[in-house]
């Protein structure tokens, strides 16, 4: 199952990553090709906020989306659907936990935001198959 949020503050795109990034969490920063993981006691926040800064304006309005797979994905095939998903929106950043199956992405608001979690649902759909 999908959950999507839109983020008010800062504070909250805090909270998310002070909750999802753990040792082993895979991010991909907004136009970043590769995956990089996350070592002992890493903050990407500040990386996070720069990026943001530079890329959005007053009136963005940033979502996140959280789901979890049933299978095991690699960080090529995660890399692939953001790929995907990038046609659409931007993405700002993408976390990847390959331990418990999680992924979020935080992303700028726009008119394909239904699509976006259309797309995921189907993949998990696809997954129950």
């Amino acid at each position: 199952m999908v959950h999507a949020n839109i983020i008010y503050s800062n504070r909250e795109i805090q909270e998310i990553l002070r909750n999802k990034i753990k040792e082993g969490t895979l991010y991909l920063m907004y136009d970043d090709i590769f995956f990089e993981e996350i070592n002992k006691n890493e903050n990407i926040s500040r990386e996070f906020y720069l990026i943001s800064r530079k890329i959005t304006n007053p009136i963005n309005v940033i979502k996140h989306i959280s789901f979890k797979l049933k299978d095991d994905y690699t960080s090529k095939e995660i890399y692939e659907l953001v790929e995907l998903l990038r046609r659409r929106t931007t993405i700002l950043l993408t976390l990847f936990n390959t331990k418990e199956k999680e992924c979020d992405l935080l992303f700028i608001s726009n008119e394909y935001d239904l699509e976006l979690e259309h797309y995921i649902n189907n993949i998990l759909e696809i997954e129950d198959i």
